[in-house]
């Protein structure tokens, strides 16, 4: 069974955790996986030479927001979702329609000012699209969007449900519950349902790391989100 895996919140203070993850994953002879860069921070030329060398080697890019942190919580709604969910690195929650936007593509752009290749994906931090009609996508540069619960291809009005494993567990609680969280995904995907595998930089540190390379060796896994 096949299964989208990726790595989120790649930045210069988390390349040594990236790599350490490729390392454990195989390194060369491991599976390719998707890179969601954080591009509005101090990136140095020595930082993006290795965004380069990953995609060199097979790796893909994608735009993930554009510093990942926000420094207030504007409304009950978002509050909630980082106490539950995204702590403080919902950026999109804490911005009307045109942030967004504008956000989105001076992500974009950033990859192409930068020589590298213009990422045709993109995911929010935290998955939280925030207020961003979907008609909207389609003006922006993405070939496709992430959310919680699946991937928006606006140019072709289609939207693909996907089940998700997560692993960042820096709790009790949150490993608790991405534990019968991430049952529940394996039965979905099981039934047929396409399935993404979601890494971020310190997994490998937390309460379920050795699920990481189990699933990665149940699944064959690859960048594509299809």
């Amino acid at each position: 069974m096949k299964a989208h895996l990726s790595i989120h919140d790649v930045a210069p203070d988390t390349l040594p955790q990236v790599a350490g993850i490729l390392d454990a994953l195989g390194g060369r002879n491991g599976p390719r996986v998707m890179l969601l860069v954080i591009p509005g921070l101090d990136w140095q030329p020595a930082e993006l030479s290795q965004l380069r060398i990953w995609v060199a080697e097979g790796h893909v890019l994608a735009g993930h927001g554009w510093v990942h942190r926000v420094e207030k919580r504007k409304s009950f709604k978002h509050k909630l979702h980082g106490v539950l969910l995204s702590r403080f690195v919902a950026e999109h929650l804490s911005l009307d329609e045109k942030g967004i936007c504008d956000l989105m593509q001076k992500n974009y752009d950033w990859f192409v000012r930068n020589g590298l290749p213009a990422p045709e994906h993109y995911v929010p931090p935290a998955w939280a699209l925030g207020n961003l009609p979907v008609l909207k996508l389609a003006e922006l540069p993405f070939r496709s969007v992430e959310t919680l619960s699946g991937v928006w291809f606006p140019q072709e009005k289609a939207f693909r449900k996907m089940a998700l494993l997560g692993y960042e567990a820096d709790t009790s609680l949150r490993a608790l519950f991405l534990k019968m969280f991430n049952a529940w995904n394996r039965r979905r995907a099981r039934k047929g349902e396409l399935l993404r595998i979601s890494l971020h930089p310190d997994d490998l540190t937390l309460k379920l790391a050795a699920e990481i390379l189990l699933d990665c060796q149940r699944y064959d896994c690859h960048p594509e989100l299809s």
